[in-house]
């Protein structure tokens, strides 16, 4: 199944990392800052947001495994969407 295709220039289709049908991470770096983008899907489209994972950012996520992928803490969009990257997929909180 095809995505619909996001904004910005992300292509969700693309991503690096599919945690489930509606939730993907892009790698994104450069400077010595890495993380991800997180998209997942609204009710019209994609919301986006960043996830640093260095420690040169005030709000870092910590890798508590790289494969399958672990973030913590759970994660809270400013849209509302909240949860967790667990063993590589995305656990509603």
């Amino acid at each position: 199944m095809k995505l619909d295709v996001g904004i910005g220039g992300l292509d969700p289709n693309k991503a690096d990392i599919f945690l489930d049908l509606d939730h993907v991470l892009f790698r994104v770096g450069n400077d010595g800052r890495e993380g991800f983008i997180l998209a997942h899907r609204l009710r019209l489209g994609w919301c986006f947001g960043t996830i640093w994972t260095d420690t040169k950012h005030e709000r870092s996520w910590n890798v508590a495994s790289a494969m399958p992928l672990t973030l913590t803490p759970s994660i809270l969009c400013a849209c509302g969407e909240h949860g967790f990257v667990r063993n590589g997929k995305w656990v509603p909180a």
